[in-house]
């Protein structure tokens, strides 16, 4: 597996809590910080939750960048539209609850403010989703 992002920059073995390690995989799509909270919670909690945020066709089968459970068939699938749904359910407050809902919105619409504005296609929240 390849080693990328943030944290391969740090010498030894760097300590990160769950909520940055968060950050790092959605605000610069940090891969070492998803692997490690992959392996944290482990593909079988990941994929109950999905199921209990009603999601049928996302799917977690192994760590990103191992090629070699890729080459035995395990695959990582997003659906579009149940990202939408969430995104929707966040946007509206109503992603597990309002407090929550504003959290990560809080923490997305940050992100998107810092970045310079010709990298911000669509701040989050400006258009409405429907599932």
């Amino acid at each position: 597996m390849p080693i990328c992002g943030a944290l391969t920059l740090f010498d030894g073995e760097p300590e990160a809590t769950i909520d940055t390690l968060c950050r790092l995989m959605i605000f610069i799509s940090d891969n070492t910080a998803t692997n490690a909270l992959i392996k944290h919670f482990g593909i079988e909690k990941f994929q109950e939750g999905f199921k209990e945020l009603g999601l049928k066709g996302t799917v977690i089968q192994r760590l990103l960048f191992n090629f070699e459970a890729s080459e035995r068939g395990l695959s990582n699938k997003i659906v579009l539209s149940e990202m939408a749904m969430l995104l929707s359910e966040i946007y509206n407050g109503t992603f597990v609850n309002r407090a929550v809902s504003d959290d990560i919105y809080k923490r997305c619409a940050s992100a998107a403010a810092d970045k310079p504005q010709d990298l911000r296609q669509t701040r989050f929240g400006s258009c409405r989703c429907r599932p």
